[in-house]
């Protein structure tokens, strides 16, 4: 795509949505979103988004300069207030972040071209027939967020992991990210790959000391496209690597993530069959979450009505959490198997899902059926 300049940019109205979404995780909630992506027709964007539901209620609001000085360089500001509702505690994020985001296309990097055709922004090459580069699907960005966590209405039976915990603590953190993203379509692809590294430092001021790094990818690949058989039949094959390392002990005397930064696999989005954050490290019956994790995602799509958007899906998942104390151990992954159906309606996207545990073990807490409106596999 050539590069389009501040200048080039037509005056578009403002925009206000309301909806609704749902999923096993969060349960049921209402969006409310007001937003203008021309501000003052200078091509800047400003967006306010209310999400208030049964076990969360979130406020965000945004604002993004997308060619800062006339440049592919972004700057975003956020200011947000979330809240969590969990079996155990609630949970509280409140502070602001700002972000850049730069495609990596317009950057000298060794062994790359500076972009398509040796183009610059300034002055885009003639198209040819060459396939474009790594680099043409590559951004690299950087954010730094201060938040104050608050950990309340921690349960009288909850583990002492999860106790000691309670209360109010900041966070001062900036992390640094790449993203890749070669799709065809964000929600039904039928070829490409999304991956995605980032590494949070917190320790810039504030209370809470760690390092958590977390690298995910998705590949597409097309095994069959023929109108005959209905369409597209494609592999997919996922995973999610995770680490934290506390550089500072917690109240309770341990060097661990803070209880708002640990990884409990679980739900739709990581390890379906299984309840949403219900694995991982334990205390008793209660889980308490890990330092790492690895989730694997194996998934065969297929078409059931494709031109109305509407693909059929089956899957196998495995992974598990640990404490940093742990190895990764394949036998105590957790793995399922199942079948589902998504479909991009005009309310947005709807999965259906129902995951079957196969290596189930006591405690374990299952959720067979995975309902989601409104998000993004």
């Amino acid at each position: 795509m050539p590069w389009i300049s501040r200048s080039m940019l037509k005056k578009v109205p403002g925009s206000f949505s309301i909806g609704a979404g749902y999923s096993s995780g969060d349960q049921l909630f209402f969006i409310t979103s007001v937003g203008d992506k021309n501000l003052f027709g200078r091509g800047q964007s400003i967006n306010a988004d209310f999400d208030i539901g049964t076990a969360r209620q979130d406020f965000i609001l945004s604002f993004t300069e997308p060619y800062l000085y006339d440049t592919p360089l972004s700057l975003g500001l956020d200011g947000f207030n979330a809240q969590r509702e969990f079996t155990d505690f609630t949970q509280r994020r409140t502070g602001f972040g700002v972000r850049t985001n730069y495609p990596l296309k317009y950057v000298d990097v060794p062994f790359f071209r500076r972009s398509e055709n040796g183009s610059s922004y300034e002055a885009p090459g003639l198209a040819d027939d060459r396939p474009p580069s790594f680099i043409s699907y590559t951004k690299g960005g950087m954010a730094y967020e201060l938040t104050r966590e608050k950990i309340s209405s921690v349960d009288a039976s909850a583990p002492a992991s999860i106790q000691g915990e309670k209360g109010s603590s900041w966070t001062s953190s900036l992390t640094p990210s790449l993203a890749y993203d070669s799709r065809d379509h964000f929600f039904n692809p039928t070829e490409g790959t999304l991956s995605g590294l980032s590494v949070k430092y917190a320790g810039l001021g504030g209370d809470n000391n760690f390092v958590k790094s977390d690298v995910r990818a998705r590949w597409y690949y097309p095994l069959l496209k023929d109108p005959n058989w209905g369409g597209s039949y494609v592999l997919g094959l996922g995973g999610t690597l995770g680490y934290g390392l506390s550089l500072k002990e917690r109240p309770n005397g341990k060097k661990e993530l803070p209880l708002f930064e640990r990884y409990f696999p679980g739900g739709i989005n990581s390890i379906r069959g299984f309840a949403d954050r219900s694995l991982g490290p334990r205390e008793g019956n209660d889980p308490v979450g890990g330092d790492k994790q690895a989730i694997l995602n194996t998934e065969l799509m297929f078409p059931i009505m494709e031109q109305y958007g509407l693909r059929g899906v089956t899957f196998f998942d495995m992974g598990q959490a640990f404490r940093r104390s742990e190895s990764f151990d394949l036998g105590s992954f957790r793995r399922s198997i199942g079948v589902g159906a998504r479909w991009l309606s005009p309310f947005g996207p709807l999965r259906v899902e129902l995951g079957f545990p196969i290596s189930k073990q006591p405690g374990d807490d299952t959720s067979i059926f995975g309902f989601s409106l409104g998000a993004q596999p």
